[in-house]
């Protein structure tokens, strides 16, 4: 992410700036965008918040929902982390 601020695509110490990036780049690996958002610091916790308020779910069924959600990125492997995004 550090490279990315330095090249003035991307503010890393805005929540919003982060969730925006993740959201709108398809090609970033979805598997580190789950890890950052399992990490406990609050930038992150932070940027989770947004990037989830970037999503319309009203009128959806609850598995529609979460099924277009969590095809965003990857769930981490260690239980805390997923505990923490859900």
């Amino acid at each position: 992410m550090k490279y990315f601020e330095k090249l003035g695509v991307l503010d890393t110490k805005s929540p919003e700036s982060i969730a925006k990036y993740f959201a709108s780049n398809p090609h970033l690996s979805k598997e580190k965008i789950g890890e950052f958002f399992g990490e406990e610091a609050e930038l992150n916790v932070q940027s989770l918040t947004c990037f989830t308020n970037n999503f319309d779910f009203r009128n959806m069924i609850p598995d529609d929902a979460l099924r277009i959600y969590l095809a965003s990125f990857d769930l981490p492997g260690e239980g805390q982390k997923i505990d923490r995004i859900v």
